[in-house]
């Protein structure tokens, strides 16, 4: 079975051979842009922790501490391009010019950190966003809190459904498959932007009313 792409028995196979070790670096890789699944990794941590076969604290805090260090590494990595890419186009480019990029960073520095917290709540772009953090100069102990909690989540929620469906997960590996907890993601990011609303369009106003 394939997830986008990717072998799924692979994932089982390298997390029942090295346990920690591979769900530390699967975790490390899907929050660096590699092609992995956090929505198959994690669900199979959950079942294994229902087997006995794996401490229910130290997998899960694996996997987090993974997550972690890979957003840190997706921060630096957009920090250090954004320098280089507008050195070299800040002056020729609209996009990447010197005031656009101003503008991006002020509006970080209001609304980071709402950015950093929800986008870890979303399938399709949990790993860019923490370079986005690190382009615009996001303070990094804010973004490291708030991404933090946001992996917190994910990750308890996705375990505790690989738990309390123990030995029927691989059909909850089909509904990931098919794009089942898309929806729930969707859900989730209108929750709190309606709950954020007020708030985040006087942000938005504030950075872009010069």
């Amino acid at each position: 079975m394939a997830y986008f792409g990717i072998d799924v028995s692979l994932i089982i196979q390298l997390i029942s051979q090295y346990e920690y070790l591979a769900i530390f670096l699967l975790m490390l890789g899907e929050s660096t842009l590699l092609p992995i699944p956090s929505e198959v990794v994690l669900p199979f941590v959950g079942f294994l922790m229902w087997s006995h076969l794996m401490n229910p604290i130290g997998g899960f805090l694996v996997a987090v501490a993974g997550a972690v260090i890979g957003s840190i590494m997706m921060f630096a990595a957009g920090k250090y391009l954004s320098k280089k890419l507008l050195k070299k186009y800040g002056r020729k480019s609209k996009i990447l010019s010197i005031k656009s990029y101003s503008r991006g960073v002020r509006w970080f520095g209001l609304y980071g950190a709402y950015f950093a917290f929800v986008t870890k709540l979303l399938p399709a772009i949990r790993s860019i966003a923490s370079a986005f953090c690190g382009a615009y100069k996001m303070n990094f102990l804010k973004f490291l809190i708030y991404t933090t909690a946001g992996i917190l989540i994910w990750s308890a929620v996705l375990v505790s459904i690989g738990y309390y469906v123990s030995g029927e997960w691989f059909i909850l590996s089909n509904a990931l498959q098919n794009a089942m907890l898309y929806p729930l993601a969707l859900f989730i990011i209108i929750v709190l932007i309606a709950i954020f609303y007020r708030r985040l369009k006087k942000i938005w106003d504030k950075a872009f009313n010069f």
